[in-house]
């Protein structure tokens, strides 16, 4: 029986032998096949064949082990000479070339599972909604001196829009150049143009109010230190103020109301207007520009006057250069911002503010009347 399972496994065996023995490589080559040598009998030498296949390093095969026969031999464990199944090939190998395609469709892979959603925050620059009611705009970072330290081009895709923009609106935001702004996005790559992108994906409206707010507060601090917060109150407003300066923007409802007033009034007011975006990119330069204008022309008072709007579109008449264009003119400048509850800080440092220009208007219609009564 137990002959019989000898003979048994032999067989088997020799079955596997017939193929060779396969050892893994680690390279990824295909198997090293390693043929199988018939075991010596007991006590005697290996077969010839077993000779002529067994390695013969400079360490091995050169004499029996003492003590144990002529079949026998002792390997010693020293690195030089031995054979490892797993060293890599010793030639050059040739280095993977991608295409663009394909290189770019990797980078969008990682991009996508890196940064599937982060916040991120940044200011607003070129938003530029367009037709299809996407919203594009970059994310930029501003470094000293305003020198811009990062951009990421990012968008609001329209579907995103419809549920983000009602959010906004109830915080009394509005999306603009200029505005501070954290948000939740989803960072993809498209291959086809090598553009990296921001999609949005939410908006935090309190970060928006809270850096509203830090830079407002910042901004009074600084007129405050320099003494210009009551620097134009000092301005002189003659009795009959008959030529007054006008900076809105034209034909809005805040020009149109301001003019009506006084032309209702009766009086020979002489209008002297000059144009200024009033939110926007442009706001803050074009404001500031058209009060130097009319601070050296010959005018008793200047109106700055705006219809109603959110607070991030009166966010240029909380800067520090309309503040500061505002306190210095030599005029008296009478603010109309058409906000019934936020106070601007061109508000703070004005001769006097008002809500509405309507009202501004009917002050400087009333000043007239009173001054008439006095002559």
């Amino acid at each position: 029986m137990r002959r019989d399972q000898r003979r048994s496994g032999a067989e088997r065996a020799g079955r596997r032998g017939a193929g060779g023995l396969h050892l893994l490589h680690r390279s990824g080559r295909p198997h090293l096949p390693v043929a199988a040598v018939r075991r010596a009998a007991r006590g005697g030498r290996l077969r010839p064949e077993a000779l002529a296949r067994r390695p013969q390093g400079p360490r091995l095969g050169r004499g029996a082990a003492a003590g144990i026969g002529p079949g026998a031999q002792e390997l010693p464990l020293t690195r030089e000479g031995a054979l490892d199944l797993f060293e890599e090939s010793a030639g050059p190998r040739a280095e993977v070339t991608w295409s663009v395609s394909e290189l770019g469709r990797q980078v969008q892979e990682l991009v996508r599972e890196a940064f599937d959603s982060v916040w991120v925050a940044g200011e607003i620059a070129r938003f530029r909604p367009s037709a299809s009611g996407h919203q594009y705009f970059d994310l930029v970072e501003k470094g000293e001196g305003d020198r811009i330290v990062g951009t990421l081009q990012a968008v609001v895709w329209r579907g995103e829009w419809a549920r983000l923009r009602p959010v906004l609106e109830r915080a009394g935001e509005r999306l603009a150049d200029g505005l501070a702004v954290r948000c939740r996005v989803t960072l993809d790559f498209y291959p086809p143009g090598g553009r990296l992108q921001a999609q949005v994906r939410e908006i935090d409206p309190t970060f928006t109010l809270g850096e509203l707010e830090r830079r407002r507060r910042e901004t009074i601090a600084g007129l405050e230190a320099s003494g210009l917060l009551a620097a134009n109150r000092a301005r002189a407003l003659p009795e009959l103020p008959l030529a007054i300066g006008l900076v809105s923007s034209q034909g809005s409802a805040a020009y149109h109301d301001f003019l009506a007033t006084l032309a209702e009034s009766g009086f020979g007011f002489r209008v002297l207007f000059v144009h200024a975006a009033v939110q926007g990119a442009e706001a803050e330069r074009e404001v500031v520009s058209a009060l130097e204008l009319l601070g050296a022309a010959p005018v008793d008072a200047i109106a700055l006057v705006r219809g109603g709007g959110s607070r991030t579109d009166l966010a240029a008449f909380d800067s520090r250069a309309v503040a500061e264009a505002v306190a210095r003119s030599p005029k008296p400048v009478l603010t109309g911002l058409g906000h019934e509850i936020d106070v601007s800080v061109a508000d703070l440092t004005a001769h006097r503010a008002f809500k509405t220009p309507t009202k501004v208007a009917e002050f400087l219609v009333a000043r007239l009347a009173e001054g008439e009564i006095a002559v």
